[in-house]
């Protein structure tokens, strides 16, 4: 079964990310792996996914930087001896805008 994203939120130009998984105790879980990728104005994804590979299984929690005022859209997937799991129902969630910082256009 794939993970279940059970909390999202913006922290300033980043994510905090909270996930559950089920395990299997006949094939233990060996690592997630969270994708994320962004979505342009025009609603339009990026074609490849940005990973992050979370390699202690007891972590279920990961916070990022990410560009300021971008939308992005982020899943989770779990591995086991088996494989990777599907991934879990995507989110979409936008960081927020810095706005007076030199050198940014917002």
């Amino acid at each position: 079964m794939p993970p279940v994203i059970t909390n999202l939120e913006k922290s300033d130009c980043g994510v905090n990310l909270t996930w559950t998984v089920h395990e299997d105790a006949r094939c233990p879980l060996t690592e997630c792996t969270i994708y994320y990728r962004r979505i342009y104005g025009d609603g339009t994804k990026e074609d490849s996914w940005s990973k992050i590979d979370i390699t202690t299984v007891s972590v279920t929690h990961h916070q990022w930087a990410l560009q300021c005022g971008t939308r992005y859209e982020i899943a989770v997937s779990a591995w086991n001896e088996m494989g990777e799991s599907s991934l879990s129902t995507s989110q979409q969630i936008k960081t927020e805008s810095r706005t007076g910082l030199p050198g940014k256009v917002v």
